[in-house]
């Protein structure tokens, strides 16, 4: 991510602002995916167990 940031700010001045908004974008993907994936909604815990018999 330092990367990134570092290519997009146009001067050293605006790698602060780039840095917080590269940190906010990321945190609100990473929140989406948390919603989003299963394991997070409770799903996988209600499934039925299979006899090994």
């Amino acid at each position: 991510m330092p990367t990134l940031v570092s290519l997009v700010a146009k001067t050293p001045l605006d790698l602060p602002m780039t840095l917080a908004v590269f940190v906010g974008a990321i945190s609100v993907i990473f929140l989406i995916g948390a919603f989003v994936v299963p394991e997070t909604l409770g799903k996988l815990d209600n499934t039925p167990v299979r006899d090994p018999y």
